[in-house]
């Protein structure tokens, strides 16, 4: 599965450089790897908000919802994604994946800014971090098994199942944030007409 990685710079205004180039919604650059199940519900949503869709990709819902919903995008979108949303005008950026944390989401703060990927190699290339981590490495070794936001290099971590991200600069400072919504509310099983065909893939 294609993944992203991207870099906030912090500066006088803040900004974002990223590969693959991302999509252009509302104001707001989107990088996703992933795809949405329950996409009829949020075309629904946006009926009932009275707001048109220019499209129904993947890229624009995850805007939408994020407008939407915030940090709770994850109890209301559905699905197996990755997703970085960033607002140029509120010089904020958004991670977040699926509540279940099936898709993994990688991060690491710098003097300058945030580095993220969707793939923990493309993240380690993109800030040529490569110092290990001696405790998580020793912890593998003897329970099989990690289950802690740490990962194999000392200064990547990843988001764990429910948790979200967002970096916002304000004033030359940066306060990053980690959230976990404890009452996310459930949402309808996705129709199967609304599940991508693997058959075919």
């Amino acid at each position: 599965m294609k993944g992203f990685a991207g870099w906030l710079v912090e500066a006088e205004a803040a900004s974002l450089q990223a590969r693959p180039a991302p999509e252009m919604y509302d104001g707001c650059s989107v990088l996703y790897r992933g795809y949405i199940a329950n996409v009829s519900a949020l075309i629904e949503e946006s009926k009932e908000r009275g707001e048109a869709l220019k499209d129904t990709s993947d890229g624009q819902l995850f805007v939408k919802a994020y407008h939407w919903w915030g940090e709770k995008l994850q109890s209301r979108v559905l699905g197996e994604y990755a997703v970085a949303v960033f607002n140029k005008q509120r010089s904020s950026l958004f991670l977040t994946h699926d509540s279940l944390g099936l898709v993994p989401l990688f991060y690491s703060e710098r003097p300058d800014g945030l580095a993220f990927a969707s793939h923990l190699h493309d993240l380690v290339l993109l800030t040529g971090i490569q110092d290990l981590d001696e405790e998580y490495i020793a912890d593998y070794l003897a329970t099989c098994s990690v289950i802690s936001a740490r990962t194999p290099y000392a200064h990547i971590r990843r988001l764990l199942r429910g948790q979200s991200l967002h970096w916002i600069l304000s004033d030359g400072y940066t306060n990053p944030k980690s959230y976990k919504d404890a009452e996310s509310e459930p949402v309808a099983r996705p129709d199967s007409s609304d599940r991508p065909n693997l058959s075919k893939a």
